[in-house]
Parts: structure tokens; C-alpha cells; sequence
């Protein structure tokens, strides 16, 4: 009896192991065509190509998103493949298939483990709306992010700390998390613990950004660039209503589903979602709002909330 067991609970766990091997076989796969279709379908900016940013000579803030362009440049000295392009596409691909991978474990806080693996594959409704201009550090921004809130919500500290540095390299958007963190946590830690947290993210952040604008100091562009009054311009005058749909298009048009029962969605997620806001609101200043890359960073939010509505839907169903 004990032998048949044994045999079953093999069986079970083979089965298991295979469907898992499964899944992420499908993830490289969606991963690895995204990533193509990513440089097939869209433009270099040319102040900042991956030529420029590789020789340092990129304009800012572009330049300071040095850490994809710098593990380009140990692969290209160090090994025989001297095309800066393969290399590019390799280490994206890399980034995006550990970004669905870190979705997946992410989702599964806030949902069944069915939904969590599926949960992934919706960036193929998200992509086809984004790929306009490309930068080497897009993709790996939804990974950090993704890991980062996980690390964030399970309080995992001496993880989050040293990916919360390495990240700020990759994307200064990073200062995002010390809000996300402030609005989730304030409740649930003492005042003392939260200031510590708070001021020491700022460190981090702040040291990161003052080492790469002191090396990346002779290069050419303001620190920030203004982009309000372009994107007014654009908006009102010259793209109009395509411009807005466009716009709209953010997240393969998920955002819509925020609003569903906001108040029935976890504190974690509904607190974070609130800082898209002032993200917003940045964004209209420094960034271009017709790319709707520069939503990557709360793709597992946005997710999150998707699921879970999807979830209650089925929920409701079955009851």
C-alpha cells in the first residue's frame, strides 16, 4: 500500500514538474517573439541610439539608463559576437522571460494559481500598442518592478535593497516604489521603522543619481527635459483624437478595468494604483505621452487588478 503511494505521489509529481517545465517553455517562447517583434517594429531615438549609449555618448537623461547598455558592453568585449544589436536582443529576451516569470509568482499573492499563469501572457494585448521608439532598458523595467513589489510586499528587505540599487541604474522611475511604499506600509509598521525605510531608499536613489550625473557629466542635454508644453501642443493641435486613442491604448486599454469595485481591491494593490497619479502628472512633464512604453513600470499593478476582477467574475459565476 505504502508502495503504490509512493508511486502515486511520483507520478503526480512528474506530471507536475512536466507542466511547469511547460509553462516556461511558453513564456521563452512569447518572450522570445515579443522581443524580436519588439526590434522589428520599432525606432531607435536617435539622440540616445544603442551605438551612443554604448559609447558613452548618448544625450541625458537617456545616458543614465546605463545598466542593460553596460552588461552589453562586457559581452561585446568579452566574447567573439561583435554586433551590439544580437547582444541587445539577448539580454532583453533574458529580461522579459524573468519578467514572466517574476508576474507570475507576483500574481499568484492576489489570485489562484490558474489565473497567476495566465496572467503573464496578457503583455501580448499590452505590447502591440506600445512598440513605437525602443530603448535597452524598457523591458527590464517591468522585471524590476515586478520584483521589487513582490520583494516590497513580503517585507524581504535584504533582497529589495540591493535590486532597488541595481534597478535605479537601469530606470530612475524607481523613486516610484518609495511612494508605493509609503502609501502600503504606513499602517502597517511603526513611524520609526517607516522613516528609516523612506530615508534610506532616498539615499540609494539619490547616490545612484548623483554618481551618474557626475560620470555621465559631459555629455550633452539638459537633466530633465521638459515636454509639457510639446505635449499640450501635440494633443490639442497636431495629433488630436489620434493622439488620445493612442493614449487610451496604455496597458492594451486594461487601465478601464481599474475603476471596477476599486474600493473591494486589496490595500496593497489599491495604494499603489493611487500613485499612478502623480506618475501621470510626471510624465506629462518629462515624457512623451504618445508612448505608452512609459507605462511598463506598473504593468503588474495593472494586471493584478485585471485578475482579481477577473476572478470575482468567475466567482460570482459559480455561486
Amino acid at each position: 500500500m505504502d508502495r503504490q503511494k509512493e508511486q502515486a505521489n511520483s507520478t503526480a509529481q512528474n506530471s507536475s514538474n512536466r507542466g511547469s517545465f511547460f509553462i516556461l517553455f511558453l513564456y521563452f517562447s512569447t518572450a522570445f517573439i515579443f522581443t524580436k517583434l519588439h526590434y522589428l517594429m520599432t525606432i531607435e531615438h536617435i539622440p540616445a541610439t544603442l551605438y551612443k549609449l554604448i559609447t558613452h555618448s548618448a544625450q541625458t537623461p537617456s545616458q543614465y539608463r546605463i545598466l542593460v547598455v553596460w552588461i552589453i558592453r562586457c559581452f561585446y568585449f568579452l566574447t567573439p559576437i561583435k554586433n551590439i544589436y544580437i547582444w541587445e536582443q539577448i539580454v532583453k529576451l533574458v529580461f522579459l522571460f524573468a519578467a514572466m516569470v517574476a508576474l507570475r509568482k507576483w500574481l499568484s499573492l492576489f489570485v489562484k494559481p490558474s489565473l497567476a499563469t495566465v496572467g503573464p501572457f496578457l503583455l501580448a494585448i499590452i505590447f502591440p500598442f506600445s512598440f513605437i521608439v525602443r530603448y535597452p532598458n524598457d523591458f527590464p523595467q517591468i522585471f524590476f518592478f515586478t520584483i521589487l513589489l513582490y520583494l516590497l510586499y513580503k517585507k524581504k528587505w535584504a533582497f529589495y535593497y540591493p535590486l532597488f540599487a541595481i534597478a535605479t541604474f537601469n530606470k530612475e522611475t524607481t523613486i516610484m516604489l518609495i511612494l508605493i511604499f509609503l502609501l502600503t506600509q504606513a499602517k502597517q509598521i511603526t513611524r520609526r521603522e517607516l522613516l528609516c525605510h523612506v530615508f534610506a531608499q532616498l539615499i540609494i536613489w539619490i547616490q545612484v543619481k548623483l554618481f551618474l550625473y557626475l560620470f555621465f557629466y559631459s555629455n550633452i542635454a539638459a537633466q530633465y527635459q521638459f515636454q509639457l508644453y510639446k505635449n499640450i501642443a501635440h494633443l490639442m493641435f497636431k495629433r488630436g483624437p489620434g493622439l488620445v486613442l493612442q493614449i487610451l491604448s496604455a496597458f492594451g486599454f486594461f487601465w478601464i478595468i481599474v475603476f471596477h469595485k476599486f474600493k473591494q481591491l486589496p490595500m496593497f494593490i489599491r495604494r499603489s494604483s493611487l500613485t499612478l497619479i502623480p506618475y501621470a502628472l510626471i510624465m506629462l512633464c518629462v515624457g512623451m505621452i504618445n508612448e505608452t512604453r512609459i507605462w511598463y513600470e506598473y504593468i503588474p499593478i495593472i494586471l493584478a487588478i485585471v485578475l482579481i476582477n477577473v476572478e470575482r467574475i468567475e466567482t460570482g459565476r459559480s455561486n
